[in-house]
């Protein structure tokens, strides 16, 4: 277990990803957990496995900026990426306060979130993208409306060079909700 950094400062335990598998290319992975720690643990890891790959680079924060990722998320993106250490990682801010300093999308703009993924997912090179906030999305549209985005991502993600890690409170969704978002997901479970 590995100390993990919160929002407030504190400090909570975190799994050991030490042994992490390189996560499989073209593909959704279902990260199940009350608040998105897992997922961000995971892109810093392969993060810092991309840096460490590259040889031709000694300078390892300049390089995380290099790296093709793409955050979606309820969380504030300046706080985020000061806590997360997300370096220049776009962070698109999912919230109805639609400001001109920060990249923000409407909840209820699905056909906006999928044209911003598949962009992402097009891009030759590899990378990972997170979307950390499903409830949100699920309560400002409904769950078939969002399931019906993830199968339009998935159909994109196969075959290409991108991963995509989904986290969700599974408290927040009934048993048949959770067995199809796991049709369309790999679940990545690390506790």
């Amino acid at each position: 277990m590995i100390p993990v950094k919160t929002m407030n400062g504190a400090r909570e335990t975190g799994p050991d990803l030490s042994a992490l598998p390189p996560l499989k290319r073209g593909t959704i992975f279902l990260v199940l957990e009350e608040r998105p720690t897992i997922a961000y643990l995971v892109l810093r890891k392969m993060m810092n496995r991309s840096a460490e790959n590259d040889t031709t680079d000694t300078n390892q924060t300049d390089r995380k900026s290099e790296i093709n990722s793409l955050i979606i998320t309820r969380q504030f993106p300046p706080d985020l990426a000061k806590v997360q250490d997300l370096g220049t990682i776009p962070i698109h801010w999912l919230t109805t306060n639609l400001r001109q300093d920060q990249l923000t999308i409407s909840p209820s703009a699905i056909p906006r979130l999928n044209l911003l993924m598949t962009d992402f997912i097009q891009t030759p090179s590899e990378g990972t993208a997170i979307v950390d906030c499903l409830e949100y999305l699920i309560t400002q549209n409904s769950f078939e409306a969002v399931l019906r985005l993830i199968q339009a991502w998935n159909d994109k993600i196969v075959g290409t060079n991108k991963r995509l890690l989904l986290t969700v409170d599974p408290l927040t969704l009934t048993m048949q909700q959770l067995h199809l978002l796991k049709k369309e997901c790999l679940e990545l479970n690390l506790q």
